[in-house]
């Protein structure tokens, strides 16, 4: 049995031509399959990562609106929670909650509403989600498993 080790961000895919090649033909044909697939998997892997990165981009703007908050005193103008920035950006709450918790990736629209809602601009998010690492993203993966 002849084998291919594929190795994408530390999880390895094993191909055994054999049976794979009785199921679907030639093995030019398991070969474009496989290359598929291992494309639909790194796809889908990113776009959770991206999810993920909005979330803790967000939040962490919301940890400063919050402290500006305290600091400056209540304004109308500044949501400070998920149902004020609701409010302001004249968005569903469960659009904002399910943005917040990664459950969800927003549209252009919508993300630029949610980061003006908090008082902030879109270079303000920006600068966020360039500096996020992947510790950070299994850091957050971590605290959602635990709630």
């Amino acid at each position: 049995m002849k084998n291919c080790k594929y190795k994408i961000n530390s999880i390895y895919f094993f191909r055994y031509y054999s049976n794979i090649t009785n199921f679907i033909g030639t093995l030019k044909r398991t070969d474009n399959l496989f290359v598929i697939k291992l494309i639909a998997y790194v796809k889908e892997f990113a776009e959770k990562n991206i999810k993920i990165k909005i979330a803790i981009s967000l939040r962490t703007l919301l940890k400063k609106s919050k402290q500006l908050t305290l600091t400056k005193g209540k304004d109308d103008s500044i949501a400070d929670s998920y149902n004020n920035i609701a409010l302001n950006a004249e968005i569903r709450k469960a659009t904002v909650t399910k943005i917040f918790n990664a459950k969800t990736s927003p549209n252009s629209t919508t993300l630029i509403l949610i980061i003006e809602a908090m008082g902030f601009k879109l270079s303000d998010f920006s600068v966020i989600y360039d500096s996020l690492q992947e510790k950070d993203i299994q850091l957050f993966i971590k605290n959602q498993k635990e709630k």
